[in-house]
């Protein structure tokens, strides 16, 4: 539970999430494309800002992860430019990718037993119905062959996501993997609403919500990177004090020897 105090105590983050939130819905109602731009460009650095705060290092594999997915963000906002849209996509897939490399060195760990490959496989089958469902719907809109393939990469990378990082829950109901997972599953929503949005019927209240699940999906995402420092931390003192009572039980038996 102390790993939460941080991120729930502290007024900054609260103050950070309502601001953002408050410029995004003020961007959505005025329909203001620099406010929306504005309100999701600067969540990743101001999350990391807190996040420096009270952390002096973070590993680099996961600034490359925020890195990638800012990037994704500043060239979407030029998305009347065609190039820097796939730019943009490229950037959103590497992050996505390396997200997935997270879970991918968990699975030796994941027990695929009864009730639990049953329950995975249900909820794969239902949400890959889904994702066709939709694709099915939308793909006469969709004219571009660079935009089918980004769609494509992009729903099967967040539909396999989502069920590793479930059967990683399922397997562990530890705190990180239930974090791992809801951020998961704002990502997941997120992209759900944009692509509505974009290639479907735009609807400000689904930007609006799809705005608020992209900053909700990167808040856990440095909830997880800030409890993997504070659990390396605690792994290496617990292996410190298992190593001195392992020295201190040696050195008893060699002297009642």
């Amino acid at each position: 539970m102390t790993d939460w105090k941080f991120f729930k105590s502290n007024k900054a983050v609260l103050t950070v999430c309502s601001v953002l939130i408050i410029v995004l819905f003020i961007g959505v109602f005025l329909e203001n494309s620099a406010l929306i731009s504005v309100s999701k460009l600067a969540v990743i650095p101001a999350f990391v800002g807190l996040y420096f705060i009270r952390r002096s290092y973070m590993p680099n594999f996961f600034f490359l992860i925020l890195l990638c997915l800012f990037f994704a963000e500043l060239f979407n906002t030029f998305s009347s430019n065609h190039g820097l849209l796939n730019l943009s996509r490229a950037f959103n897939l590497t992050g996505f990718v390396l997200l997935l490399s997270i879970l991918m060195s968990k699975l030796k760990s994941i027990k695929f037993e009864g009730v639990v490959t049953v329950y995975l496989l249900v909820v794969f089958i239902i949400n890959g119905y889904f994702v066709y469902s939709l694709f099915d719907s939308v793909k006469g809109e969709i004219t571009n062959n660079l935009d089918m393939v980004y769609f494509l990469g992009k729903g099967g990378l967040s539909l396999f996501l989502g069920l590793i990082s479930f059967a990683v829950y399922l397997s562990r109901e530890t705190t990180r993997s239930i974090i791992f997972l809801v951020m998961t599953l704002a990502f997941l929503f997120s992209d759900v609403l944009n692509f509505i949005c974009n290639y479907y019927l735009y609807y400000s209240g689904f930007e609006f919500v799809g705005g608020v699940l992209k900053i909700a999906a990167l808040f856990f995402l440095m909830r997880y990177i800030y409890t993997h420092r504070s659990t390396n931390v605690r792994q290496k003192k617990e292996q410190s004090v298992l190593l001195n009572r392992s020295a201190n039980s040696g050195e008893i038996k060699m002297q009642i020897n």
